[in-house]
């Protein structure tokens, strides 16, 4: 609740703190609260246990398995070097909008699912969006994928999130699975480089 408070008391800085000010601070403190991770038991499928962690506790990991992620997903744009903004990942984890699930086996990292708590600003209504779902290829075999995915959806439901999106890369079968698990297919994003595309940095 503490790291609540001062990411509302942040957006208030310089303002005179009248009943207003006083209210709107306590409104967005409430609003914005870190999950209580704890609330997810973990799960094991097979010789893989799924659970929430803390970003912070796992960087080291995660940085290695976003890269054999980023090497595998995005040849449209390899020729970007790969930061990952993982403060703001952690801010947004303060805020109680950003929850990193894990696939772990026997202790080591080996997927990564992490989604962003939404409202839709076209109808007001909440919505968990997954930013990146990753295994390592082998750890793709029977239902893992399926499975990983089915934990996160669990604790969405849970937190009262009733729409699940999610994306798929081309270069993947991603897609596939998501169609097995009822998802439907609504829109195809397209990317365009403005001044040409980018060139392999030395």
């Amino acid at each position: 609740m503490r790291k609540a408070l001062v990411a509302a008391l942040s957006q208030f800085m310089g303002q005179t703190l009248t009943k207003d000010v006083a209210i709107a601070v306590v409104r967005q403190a409430v609003r914005f609260a870190p999950v209580d991770l704890q609330q997810f038991e973990p799960q094991t499928c097979g010789s893989l246990t799924f659970r929430a962690e803390p970003i912070g506790d796992i960087l080291a990991e995660l940085d290695t398995l976003s890269r054999a992620h980023w090497l595998e997903t995005e040849n449209h744009r390899h020729g970007l070097a790969m930061d990952l903004d993982y403060d703001a990942m952690a801010a947004e984890e303060d805020q109680g909008t950003l929850i990193q699930f894990t696939a772990r086996c026997a202790g080591k990292l080996v997927g990564n699912l992490r989604i962003y708590l939404r409202v839709s600003r076209h109808t007001k209504t909440p919505f968990a969006m997954e930013d990146t779902l990753f295994l390592l290829p082998e750890h793709r075999r029977g239902r893992n994928g399926m499975r990983f995915i089915e934990y996160a959806e669990r604790a969405a439901l849970q937190l009262g999130y009733r729409e699940f999106r999610a994306t798929t890369k081309l270069v993947n079968r991603t897609g596939a699975l998501l169609e097995l698990m009822n998802y439907k297919p609504v829109a195809t994003e397209y990317v365009k480089f403005l001044d040409g595309e980018p060139s392999a940095k030395e």
